[in-house]
């Protein structure tokens, strides 16, 4: 049996954030990006929240419409925020209720050449359980192994699974399998907390049983850190801490 993980970082497509030449220029976006979306959640806004939440409108290109370079502002209904004609920002809405909508990042198509690189190492390296790392979804998973794995004279695999987990970004992980080792039980850890705002696990730590040939159980667990993209030292690291205490906890 050969085990094996891959960071895939996104199969079709990925955040134009994190898609730039290098990742100090998308790390400004993605801290005002996560920054602005822990505010806007919060059940009541402050003055200083509006304020702070107005300036990273525009830090992010929103000041005058909702489609900026790098993310969208989606308002379904309730008021959340004026642009008067005089220019800048206004946030009008009192709390989370006020309004209904998301912050998402926008997403480009991944480089054809780097798809097809991905495809080729998961094709080479011949693993027979292969944990996936930054996949946007099971069934972008599912058509990649399919369609680009197999189009590049690679075998495909015969399982595929991902659970959608707490990176709004679209890089959750996931399970492939061949033909002889089926997916049995699941179970995600998607909403234990660190505390009552913040899940203790940046993604999840996904939990798959895999059954072998020979009629062994496998527990495969599949885990992305906390990053270094954004965020301070001090604080990745101990949130680093606390998932490795976690997952050995779990394990154990």
């Amino acid at each position: 049996m050969r085990l094996a993980s891959y960071n895939v970082e996104n199969l079709f497509d990925r955040a134009r954030a994190m898609n730039l030449k290098s990742l100090s220029q998308g790390k400004p976006i993605l801290e005002r990006f996560a920054e602005l979306s822990t505010l806007l959640a919060q059940p009541s806004y402050s003055a200083a929240d509006k304020t702070r939440m107005a300036k990273l409108v525009i830090e992010l290109d929103l000041e005058k419409s909702d489609v900026g370079d790098f993310v969208i502002l989606r308002r379904n209904r309730g008021g959340l925020i004026k642009r008067p004609k005089s220019g800048g920002v206004q946030i009008v809405a009192s709390g989370r209720a006020d309004w209904v909508g998301s912050l998402e990042l926008r997403d480009e198509p991944v480089d054809e050449q780097a798809m097809r690189n991905t495809a080729r190492v998961m094709r080479d390296i011949e693993a027979d359980v292969l944990g996936v790392v930054e996949v946007e979804s099971r069934p972008v998973l599912r058509d990649f192994n399919a369609d680009v794995v197999a189009a590049l004279g690679g075998e495909a695999f015969r399982h595929a699974m991902v659970i959608d987990g707490n990176d709004t970004r679209g890089i959750d992980v996931g399970l492939l399998t061949r033909q002889g080792f089926p997916i049995g039980v699941l179970r995600s850890h998607v909403d234990e907390m660190l505390d009552e705002r913040n899940p203790i696990f940046s993604r999840d730590c996904a939990e798959f049983e895999v059954s072998s040939p020979s009629g062994a159980r496998l527990l495969v667990m599949i885990n992305h850190f906390k990053s270094k993209g954004f965020g301070s030292q001090q604080s990745s690291n101990a949130k680093r801490r606390a998932q490795a205490k976690r997952v050995a906890e779990i394990y154990d």
